[in-house]
């Protein structure tokens, strides 16, 4: 370098040595400090003086250690029916695994679930295990949507269809070791608005007409009981349910008009029993499925039943089947309507679209 002094830097292999091969280090009147540290510097660097190696760079701290991943457990107890054997459950396979303690945030009457959701999110948590049925399941996946936290359903339900429609296992035990061995998948959601209301979304199904009569009006000691015999019950009970007069738009464009008992918006297909209400419907596919059903008699209520268990995929005035993007329902007088099985109210109007790639669940590994 210009203006060095000549030894000020010079190696320490061309400097003088003294007695026993020590370092002379020549004091100068006015030796600049800068050469001063210079020269201490060169005895930190990694060089041997009387055989014994100089010390390093000491290597910095790293700027922060990675937390243990977390947990939230989202759980209906009136669903979950021994909920001290569930705790150690979840405890037992997070300690194992090396998780931190979970954050326990358990539904009531008045919250389904909802700003139970909304803490799992704001705690930026790595995983969300939902405990309870079809509809605890719906509300949860509601709030995750687009957040890309996965979902492990827990299933405690009576028909825990989504997790029939996605293999996941309805033992508990097994359901956990899913949550933590399974593998990351993402569904669509289904967003729907009755009467132009506020907007909400579903998993499996939501539908118009007798079938959520039949849901909502299932008595809840009968399910408890008798589990989907309920639903049988509830049936009988609904089988002069008047038919509604039903117009029907697919992405915009009118297509149907009928009288109709059933109209039913599925993003997947599959009911209890291994029926497949919607052969086609699948939970990946960017579109929601519509089947509606018009039977005029005895006779076309069999027919349609056939067709139903037989998975027959044909289309005509008693039974229509058709996909989109989004759907229009539009019935001429109030009726009952569901999602996933949870009755929501009245309406005259339904309206759906697809939200692609909304939710990541997480499912058994291949």
């Amino acid at each position: 370098m210009a203006g060095r002094r000549r030894g000020a830097g010079a190696p320490l292999r061309d400097r003088p040595l003294g007695p026993g091969g020590a370092l002379v280090l020549r004091h100068r009147r006015r030796r600049p400090v800068g050469a001063v540290a210079s020269g201490w510097a060169l005895l930190l660097a990694k060089v041997h003086v009387h055989g014994q190696p100089a010390p390093g760079p000491i290597d910095p701290a790293p700027d922060s250690v990675e937390e243990p991943p977390r947990a939230a457990v989202i759980y209906n107890p009136t669903k979950v029916l021994d909920v001290p054997t569930f705790v150690r459950h979840v405890d037992f396979e997070l300690t194992g695994r090396g998780w931190r303690r979970a954050i326990w945030l358990p539904t009531t009457e008045d919250d389904p679930g909802v700003e139970m959701t909304a803490i799992a999110v704001r705690k930026e948590v790595d995983l969300v295990i939902g405990a309870g049925g079809d509809g605890t399941v719906r509300v949860i996946a509601a709030g995750l949507a687009g957040s890309g936290i996965p979902l492990a359903i827990v299933p405690a339900g009576t028909g825990n269809l989504l997790a029939r429609n996605m293999g996941i296992p309805l033992d508990e035990v097994r359901a956990l070791e899913t949550a933590f061995e399974g593998v990351d998948r993402t569904i669509d959601l289904i967003k729907v608005s009755a009467d132009g209301g506020e907007p909400d979304h579903f998993c499996v199904m939501a539908g118009i007409g007798i079938d959520a009569a039949i849901v909502g009006e299932a008595d809840k000691d009968l399910k408890r009981a008798l589990g989907n015999t309920a639903y049988l019950v509830s049936a009988a009970q609904h089988a002069d349910h008047a038919a509604l007069d039903t117009r029907v738009w697919v992405d915009g464009v009118p297509v149907l008009r009928t009288r109709a008992h059933v109209a039913l918006i599925g993003n997947v297909g599959l009911l209890q029993g291994g029926i497949q209400l919607m052969p086609e419907a699948r939970p990946d596919d960017g579109k929601l499925d519509l089947l509606v059903a018009s039977p005029r008699s005895l006779r076309d209520w069999v027919s349609v039943f056939t067709r139903v268990l037989t998975r027959g995929n044909r289309t005509d005035e008693r039974l229509t089947r058709l996909s989109g993007g989004s759907v229009e329902i539009v019935v001429d007088q109030p009726d009952s309507y569901e999602l996933d099985g949870d009755p929501q109210g009245t309406c005259t109007r339904l309206t759906a679209e697809v939200v692609p790639a909304a939710l990541v669940l997480r499912v058994p590994a291949p």
